[in-house]
């Protein structure tokens, strides 16, 4: 006799310009299967599908995320478009087209390509790559000793969300919470003897040899090289309901649900502090820097030389984002005006600008995206000659690497840095606004109630 048949369903894949498919199936239906049906009606790509506010994971059935058919089954869609990837360890980049990936560093001949589509993600470790799939998997090359060849790891590498590079290893979040690690040991490419301690993680975190992941508890686990951070020592007691954790090449930062920041690592490198009240942080190679809108505080620490010494407030201004590089830091304020502090032949002194909308930064410059074109500061070795970006109209994306940047405007690809000394370097020099120039410095060892600062 022939069993029950299975129970057909439909689901509403809604655009937001308003158009939607309807996709037929059973409850054993993944998303990724319902994401490829419904773009096959659309005739375009989609990138992602939400639930309400909920990201869709990909391999997910509709059984699993308790969808009903009928009136109200209705998942959202947003529309995918080309993507830049970058990393600071490598002069590389990696660009996501439909149906390939190119890489390879513009600046010293043609890119390669690679046929991978639906790819999502590239991270970049000193000399590898590892690209995160539409479904979950990854796909690694490049530098064999830098994670460039996946190993025993590959049978391992399912339903990946997230992946993290340090100089030279990966680690892959999975969807259940488990995390796998490749690449060169000593750079946290062997995470096996904190294993049990790795389940129900949510967020990795790299320094340059070492990893920290936070788990769905709010606890923080780390493995890799001692001196590079992955030893927490007597703070670890302090690293509970941690929200968000940040890296400089030597030192972690975790953040707590009160506003708690707790460092740790190599104290030359920002590894030893504490702040309360913050609520927005960013990293150098060798700095953290904090900010507080309730005080309009921002406390940067670590190598005085390179952006780690310094206390200002904002006045009236806030701080939208901070970006930094090796040894500077840049703030983007609400007036479209920016801040800058630290190294000065690594971006720490900036052009006075008006209407800036991102800040992006490679080790040793700035780039600031304006509504038609690009500012750069910094080392013209890094890509802080403002004259190589001169003809640039709109950006539709920008990243930086180890010492360029690379610019997709007006659907081209635009790539500089790593040059030599321009004329300009000789022209007069453009007005420059520094902290002190929009708020008072803030005196001495901070006492500040709203914002109580301990950097010892």
């Amino acid at each position: 006799a022939r069993g029950p048949r299975p129970m057909k369903l439909y689901v509403d894949v809604v655009l937001l310009s308003g158009q939607s498919a309807r996709v037929w199936g059973t409850p054993d239906l993944t998303v990724y299967e319902l994401r490829q049906n419904a773009q096959q009606q659309l005739q375009v790509n989609l990138l992602e599908l939400f639930l309400g506010d909920r990201k869709l994971e990909p391999w997910k059935s509709l059984r699993d995320l308790e969808i009903q058919s009928g009136p109200g089954a209705v998942v959202s869609a947003s529309v995918w478009q080309p993507k830049l990837c970058s990393s600071r360890h490598s002069d590389a980049f990696a660009f996501i087209t439909d149906d390939a990936v190119l890489w390879g560093d513009p600046l010293c001949g043609p890119w390669e390509r690679l046929e991978l589509p639906e790819v999502r993600e590239v991270q970049i470790s000193a000399d590898a790559f590892a690209a995160l799939n539409a479904d979950g998997s990854v796909y690694a090359w490049g530098g064999f000793f830098s994670g460039g060849h996946l190993g025993a790891a590959r049978h391992e590498l399912r339903e990946v969300t997230q992946i993290e590079a340090s100089h030279r290893a990966f680690a892959a979040l999975r969807g259940d919470g488990r995390v796998v690690t490749w690449g060169d040991v000593v750079f946290g490419g062997d995470s096996s003897e904190v294993a049990d301690e790795l389940f129900e993680v949510c967020q990795l975190k790299a320094t340059r040899r070492a990893f920290a992941a936070r788990r769905r508890d709010g606890r923080v686990v780390c493995w890799g090289d001692a001196a590079f951070g992955a030893d927490p020592g007597h703070v670890e007691a302090l690293l509970s309901d941690v929200v968000d954790l940040f890296a400089t090449d030597r030192a972690f930062a975790a953040l707590t649900a009160s506003g708690q920041l707790v460092a740790w690592g190599d104290p030359a490198y920002g590894g030893k502090g504490q702040l309360s009240h913050v609520e927005m942080v960013q990293a150098s190679q060798r700095a953290f820097a904090a900010y507080s809108k309730q005080s309009g505080v921002v406390v940067a620490w670590g190598d005085p030389d390179f952006g780690g010494d310094r206390r200002f407030l904002t006045g009236d201004a806030r701080v939208l984002e901070m970006s930094a590089t090796a040894g500077a830091f840049a703030a983007l304020l609400d007036t479209g005006s920016v801040l800058c502090w630290g190294h000065r032949d690594l971006g720490g002194v900036c052009p006075a600008l008006e209407g800036v909308t991102q800040l992006v930064a490679t080790n040793g410059a700035f780039a600031a995206v304006l509504a038609e074109g690009v500012v750069t500061w910094g080392s013209v070795f890094a890509g802080g000659d403002p004259e190589a970006c001169a003809s640039l109209g709109r950006v539709e994306d920008l990243k930086g690497s180890a010492s360029s940047f690379l610019a997709l405007s007006d659907g081209e690809l635009i790539a500089w840095g790593r040059g030599v000394a321009s004329d300009s370097e000789e022209k007069e020099i453009l007005p420059t606004r520094e902290p002190g120039d929009i708020g008072s410095a803030v005196p001495g060892p901070l006492e500040l109630r709203d914002f109580a600062v301990e950097v010892k």
